[in-house]
């Protein structure tokens, strides 16, 4: 019978962790290999949708009779889930532990619920959709990305129906490896946005990040610069298609920052849309980015003035090539701060404090990254001087990655500077960084939230787009 128990553990559960202001939904999946002895090992993994989790390694998993018990491998605090299968072997329940914090989880035979996104575009479409490959480099038809200096994207286009030309806009990504859709947390912002345009009579295209999904090239040690000789491809592409007029670049985020990079020096881009883009030194960025998540999360003004203090001290020391003994150094003044803002105490058990000391030194390792380096010295303004076409920039006033009150101010004196004539500068009332609607930026409302991009965003960005290319047929060309 204890046999039997052990292996109907097996397969996927899902459920959710009662943590505080939320439940955090989680799915895990458990393992036997059959061994020897007749015991076995058992193995699993974890996802946890909320948090961008997906396949991460579970340790210490152990089955005895009703009990079961796991772990979350190299997570700071230790975190241990143990519990018992009920009498019916359909769920398994009990306590989630992590540092100081204990709380209850429950789990059910069976998949997680997918959540609900109620936006996601589903067929039939009133548009034409196909789908590309966009040559970077030396790519052809005939190469995949096994040459060094070229590669293929691909990309999925939607257009009107129609000869056209029609205005059109490439979409490009945040920070991060990402597909097509910009996919996170359940939420598919670009294949929301597409739609959205396309139905008004824009054709759009989006693709996947070099390295990522079905795109050729390398992610790995790339950096905007990089991200943006891939947008510069695909502003060939498009130019070279017959149904295509005037041809734009709408960026999200790091996208926003890649865009302008991408239409200071290219007369082929008619429009920018910078969709919560960086307009200031990214060291100035990060530091105040630090500052207003400690604020989302429950911080006193003090405390997260500190940790911004403490993020400042590091990302500029960066900035200025310190050794990497001082970034780890700085790195943890700034978690100490981090911790502290939040009401969180430096563990005491040794496990706990060699798992911290791993998660600090991987921060590190990131911290030395090309695309790191790259971004703390990036100062956006000379590039957003130099552009000439129209540009609308929006950012949610919620927005705690990229603050609306620091770089929209900046985009405006860019824009004096240069003397650009057309120039849209709004702040989206109600809107985080996703272009949500929250009642407030804290990041754990992106996967909670049904809403992918609310209709003022979306409405903001189509309106102007039209307004400017939709009688422009040819326009451009």
């Amino acid at each position: 019978p204890a046999e039997n128990q052990a292996l109907s553990v097996a397969g996927r559960w899902s459920g959710q962790i009662d943590t505080p202001g939320m439940a955090l939904k989680i799915s895990v999946v458990l393992a036997r290999e059959a061994a020897a002895d007749g015991e076995g090992v058992w193995s699993g993994t974890i996802d946890i949708p909320q948090q961008g989790v997906k396949g991460a390694a579970l340790g210490n998993v152990t089955v005895k009779g009703d009990g079961v018990g796991f772990a979350i491998a190299k997570i700071p605090g230790d975190p241990t889930f143990d519990g018992e299968v009920d009498a019916d072997g359909r769920s398994i329940s009990g306590n989630f532990v992590q540092g100081q914090y204990k709380t209850t989880f429950s789990l059910k035979r069976g998949e997680l619920e997918a959540a609900r996104r109620p936006q996601d575009p589903q067929p039939p479409f009133p548009y034409l959709v196909e789908q590309a490959s966009i040559p970077v480099g030396t790519a052809t038809a005939r190469n995949d990305g096994a040459e060094p200096n070229g590669f293929l994207l691909a990309g999925t286009i939607t257009r009107p129906k129609g000869e056209g030309p029609f205005p059109a806009a490439i979409l490009i990504t945040g920070s991060g490896p990402q597909n097509r859709d910009e996919e996170l947390l359940g939420h598919r912002p670009f294949a929301v946005l597409a739609d959205h345009l396309t139905r008004a009579g824009v054709l759009v295209l989006r693709y996947d990040d070099r390295g990522t999904a079905e795109s050729g090239g390398v992610y790995a040690g790339s950096t905007m610069r990089d991200f943006a000789i891939d947008a510069e491809a695909c502003v060939r592409y498009l130019r070279g298609r017959a149904d295509v007029g005037p041809v734009g670049l709408i960026g999200h985020s790091e996208g926003g920052r890649v865009a302008p990079m991408v239409a200071a020096r290219s007369a082929d881009v008619k429009f920018v849309v910078l969709l919560a883009g960086p307009a200031v030194p990214g060291h100035e960025l990060l530091a105040r980015q630090n500052e207003l998540i400690m604020l989302s999360s429950g911080a006193t003004a003090e405390a997260a003035a500190r940790v911004r203090l403490a993020a400042s001290e590091l990302f500029v020391a960066m900035n200025d090539d310190c050794s990497r003994e001082r970034a780890s150094e700085l790195m943890r003044v700034l978690v100490t701060a981090q911790m502290d803002a939040t009401g969180q105490s430096i563990p005491e058990d040794e496990s706990q404090k060699a798992a911290m000391e791993e998660g600090l030194t991987q921060q590190v390792e990131q911290l030395c990254s090309a695309w790191f380096k790259d971004f703390l010295r990036d100062d956006p303004v000379p590039d957003l001087t130099a552009l000439r076409c129209p540009v609308l920039a929006l950012n949610g006033e919620l927005d705690v990655q990229v603050d609306p009150k620091q770089n929209l101010p900046a985009v405006r004196a860019a824009m004096e500077t240069s003397g650009n004539p057309d120039v849209t500068v709004r702040e989206l009332p109600g809107l985080n960084h996703l272009f949500q609607l929250v009642p407030n930026g804290s990041i754990a409302l992106y996967a909670t939230t049904p809403e992918t991009m609310n209709p003022t965003a979306l409405n903001a960005v189509s309106d102007w787009i039209v307004a400017r290319f939709a009688g422009a047929a040819g326009a451009g060309r």
